[in-house]
């Protein structure tokens, strides 16, 4: 980036500084999977929902049809029902109160070449 001092003059004389930068048309990236709430607002991110749910390893968003998420779980515990409420409450106070919500517990999540897993999956 180079910057380079203008005069403006009006009807007073003043220095400024202008910055000469590019214009970028298009940032690619990582692409996210959002979740489409009952209410047609699209979510992708969902980490604030997990809060206060210590016997929550790992989660994953699963979209199948609008309208409902499945939470897929690996517990760190087989009694995890306290943080299986809180998810609800959490769910619904932050995402929306009427989607439908549905637990799967697993073993593992599906991971990349490089160790990582999808926190949210779209199938719409």
């Amino acid at each position: 980036m180079k910057c380079k001092l203008v005069q403006v003059c009006a009807n007073s004389c003043t220095w400024r500084s202008v910055w000469h930068t590019r214009v970028f048309k298009a940032f690619e990236g990582r692409l996210e999977d959002k979740v489409i709430t009952p209410e047609g607002t699209k979510i992708s991110r969902f980490d604030y929902i997990f809060k206060n749910t210590p016997g929550v390893r790992e989660a994953q968003i699963v979209q199948e049809k609008v309208g409902e998420i499945i939470i897929r779980v690996i517990p760190r515990s087989e009694n995890w029902d306290g943080d299986k409420q809180r998810l609800l409450e959490n769910v619904c106070a932050y995402i929306s109160p009427t989607i439908a919500v549905k637990f799967e517990q697993v073993e593992a999540l599906e991971r990349t070449n490089t160790g990582k897993f999808k926190a949210v999956v779209s199938k719409l």
